[in-house]
């Protein structure tokens, strides 16, 4: 009992990082992203190492905070006024970290710009999330009348089989009946001549 507990809960545990780390990667790359090219923008090609290590761990905190403190409002069934204060919460953090880490070299309009792509970054993962479960539920919903379809033809089969089998049984209990009734016939007549015989 306490070892399914244990593997239960550490299933539970892994499901949870699992998401973390999705969540965690996704928003990096998409930061990244606006970070290169405001880079490029500048005329610079090179990435500063410890913005990269600093924006991996922001995203592993969001992470954290999101799916156990803010209900994994990325993910909701609908983005209501909750999520969206959720989302308006998780876009003031990532956007005071990048002004207080200077990832966007503490420009107001970069800041600006970098507040409106979070939000929308939030808003298009939110979508990507609806999709993706509309699309699974399609795909159990296909796997499950596959599977009454096979059921019903195994009951249909399973039916048949039985008809078939009940038709033999009696075939046999006849044949074997025509041969008990043969073999009493063969009988009294070989009894007959004997008594013919014996006269």
């Amino acid at each position: 009992m306490k070892k399914s507990k244990f593997i239960r809960g550490f299933k539970k545990y892994f499901s949870v990082e699992i998401a973390i780390e999705y969540k965690a990667c996704l928003y990096f790359y998409a930061i990244v992203f606006f970070y290169c090219v405001c880079l490029a923008l500048k005329g610079r090609f090179q990435a500063d190492v410890l913005h990269m290590c600093e924006i991996i761990l922001t995203t592993y905190l969001m992470g954290y905070l999101q799916v156990y403190l803010l209900d994994n409002f990325d993910e909701a069934e609908t983005l209501g006024k909750r999520e969206a204060v959720y989302i308006l919460i998780c876009t003031a953090i990532y956007t005071t970290a990048s002004y207080l880490f200077g990832w966007f070299g503490r420009s107001p309009i970069a800041t600006l710009i970098f507040f409106g792509f979070i939000a929308f970054a939030y808003w298009c993962v939110y979508l990507i999330n609806k999709i993706k479960r509309n699309i699974d539920t399609e795909n159990l919903n296909d796997m499950l009348d596959q599977y009454k379809k096979a059921g019903s033809f195994m009951c249909v089969y399973s039916d048949v089989k039985e008809a078939d089998t009940g038709k033999t049984g009696l075939k046999t209990e006849s044949a074997a009946a025509e041969t008990l009734k043969t073999e009493s016939e063969e009988g009294e007549d070989s009894h007959e001549q004997l008594c013919n015989r014996n006269q």
